[in-house]
Formats: C-alpha cells, structure tokens, sequence
C-alpha cells in the first residue's frame, strides 16, 4: 500500500512567514486562519519538550520529596501537620529545644556534613513533632531534592515480623525495608525503644530487632539519621550491643535535644 501524501488536503496562501520565508497553508476547509507549517512544527515540538520535561520534573519528585509521604510509617496521623510554627511552647525548655531543631534543620539543609540527632525525653514531650518538622523543612527546602522517611521504629519492627508468618503478602519484606531505611539521605527513627517493651524490663534488644537495626544503622555511617526515644544514654547502653550504641550516637554530641523539665503535654488534651 502506498504512503498517502497530505499535500491534496492543503491550501496555500500567497502570503508568506517572515521568519521562516515560506508559505502559509491550512486544511482545506479549515475555519482556521493560514500558518506557518514550520511554526506549527515548532510548537508541536516545544510542547512536547514542555510534556517530557515536566513529566521527568514529576518523577524526579515521586523519587525524592515524594519519599516522605509516600513511603513513611507513621502511626500518628496528626504528625503530617506537625511543624515548627505549632510547635506548643509551654516553657523555656521547650523554647531552647525549638530553637535547637531549627538550627540542626538548617544544618541538614545546608548538607555539607552528615550527623545524627537524638531527641531524647520522657513521653509526650513532643519529640515526634519536632523531628517531623525537621524533617519536612529538609524535604521542602533542600536544593537538589532529598529522599527523606519518616518511620515508627516499633510499627517496622512489628510488620516485619508479620511478614515472616503472613500468607497473604501482609507485612514488610524484611531486605526491602532494610534497604529503604538504609537508602534515603534522612532518616527519623521515630520511639526508639518502643520495641523493647517496658524499659524496666531490661531485656534488650532480641537478636531479630538488634540484627535489622544493626543492617540499617551500619548502612548509614555516612548519612544522617534522626533518633527520637524515650531511653536515656545508659537505657540504650543498657539494651542495645556496643556497636548499635555507637552507630546511634554518631556525631551527635552537639546534635542532642534533651527533654527533661517538660511533662507530658497529652495530659492537657
């Protein structure tokens, strides 16, 4: 079968296009006015440049800012809106400890060297709301884009071990979880400890959680990972082995936000 050829469609007009000198043509019939087909073409291509490019801006999105929301582990909703502007001052500690996560944000943003945050306090403190909003200045203001996560450190230890025993897919896969946590440039480890049950118990880590929070944290010895927990420094020597305890420590002597004048703040809710 032969080509058709679109030329019999067309008709040309006498006038011609100053900036490409040819003539101008339209479909026959067409209640169009006559065009440039250079410029058409043109167009054409300009828009699907515009189409490719914000299609790749679109992914480029999913695959870094679009980590948080897409792929963390939150248990507590009400932790999406959490931000520095809410953050509720109730006293001075709290006050100093605002002014400190803003700060360590702004180091994070900034990107010239990685470090760990512990925010570390009795419960309800609200270390939660301050790491989240770390996190989500990090997300929105770091140039080039960032992968940041968020996870409820308890909920991935419990879904992992669901995945070992579900039939049904339910659960986590316990190497893509450690390679997700491994892989995003921030991290916030939300309720270390949580998994360890009543402190007091002084059980330690099982050799399951000690084992994927090793394969995490060694992962991320050139990365940052924010820390939230109700341990003290001798609960996690106390529950975790060295080499975990040093990996959650790492350059954090000046990144430590302390809670221990504040009450619980649920209290008034």
């Amino acid at each position: 079968m032969g080509s058709i050829s679109f030329a019999k469609f067309l008709e040309q007009s006498t006038d011609q296009c100053q900036k490409h000198e040819v003539n101008l043509q339209r479909v026959i019939g067409s209640p169009t006015g006559f065009k440039c087909p250079i410029c058409q073409r043109e167009d054409l291509e300009a828009r699907e440049q515009e189409r490719v490019k914000q299609a790749m801006a679109n992914y480029e999105a999913l695959r870094t800012t679009g980590v948080l929301k897409n792929k963390s582990i939150v248990t507590d909703d009400t932790l999406w809106t959490a931000g520095f502007k809410n953050y509720d001052l109730k006293n001075d500690e709290q006050k100093a400890n605002l002014r400190k996560a803003i700060e360590i944000a702004k180091k994070y943003i900034a990107n010239k060297d990685f470090f760990n945050t512990i925010l570390t306090g009795n419960a309800g403190t609200g270390k939660s709301h301050l790491a989240m909003a770390i996190l989500k200045t990090v997300n929105v203001k770091s140039d080039p884009p960032r992968q940041c996560l968020f996870v409820s450190w308890d909920k991935v230890v419990r879904d992992i071990r669901t995945g070992y025993f579900s039939k049904d897919g339910s659960g986590l896969d316990e190497g893509a979880t450690i390679k997700l946590l491994s892989d995003v440039d921030l991290l916030v480890i939300d309720d270390l400890g949580a998994e360890l049950g009543l402190i007091a118990t002084s059980k330690g880590a099982t050799d399951y959680v000690a084992r994927v929070l090793y394969a995490v944290l060694n992962a991320r010895q050139s990365k940052s990972t924010i820390f939230t927990t109700n341990l003290s420094s001798v609960d996690i020597d106390k529950n975790y082995d060295a080499k975990i305890a040093s990996r959650i420590r790492r350059r954090s002597a000046d990144h430590t936000i302390t809670f221990r004048e504040t009450e619980d703040q649920r209290l008034y809710y």
